[in-house]
């Protein structure tokens, strides 16, 4: 028996080493972070690619958006009662290549609204949108989840924006945007 522990642990080194995933990879091997729930800040009205959906009346509190434990995860949120408009920016942790694969999750709470409305999330590389959700409000708590191919190379420290709007005192978080080399 242990004879056969040995010869799977070895045929998994071998699979590792040849490049070769595990049929069960851990949560380390599914994909490194792009981004880190702590580092994101509030990008400038001029820096910020998305300005032609800013409202005319932005109101950011600082309090509105932040870190957040979901679930034993860690999140960035942002509250639209106290941040009607933000789009916030990090550079990238890693790098991307072309035809790796992209994943994000995003977690929304119940969306209310007085009237009917709509909530948008987006991410983009160095100002070019790569994704995008719209949601209808009102809406059940919910996930968002998407993954696509690379076309592109991104180089670690490229800028990552992170972009929320919405009609409503509503809460969103985004959970994980992972890359998992192709």
């Amino acid at each position: 028996m242990y004879q056969w522990i040995r010869v799977v642990r070895t045929l998994l080194w071998l699979g590792s080493v040849v490049g070769c995933a595990s049929p069960d990879p851990s949560p380390e091997e599914r994909g490194a972070s792009l981004v880190d729930a702590t580092r994101w800040e509030e990008a400038s009205s001029d820096a910020d690619p998305f300005a032609d959906l800013r409202p005319a009346g932005v109101d950011c509190n600082p309090f509105g958006y932040g870190p957040e434990d979901l679930d034993g995860e860690q999140a960035f949120f942002v509250s639209t009662e106290l941040c009607n408009y933000l789009t916030a920016v990090q550079p990238a942790l890693v790098s991307i290549a072309v035809g790796d694969e992209v994943s994000v999750r995003v977690h929304h709470y119940e969306l209310e609204s007085d009237e009917p409305a709509q909530g948008q999330v987006i991410i983009a590389l160095d100002g070019k949108q790569v994704w995008a959700e719209t949601v209808e409000i009102p809406a059940d708590r919910g996930w968002l989840e998407a993954s696509w191919n690379a076309e592109g190379v991104v180089p670690k420290g490229t800028p990552v924006q992170f972009h929320v709007h919405n009609h409503g005192a509503n809460e969103w978080a985004l959970v994980s945007l992972t890359v998992n080399p192709h």
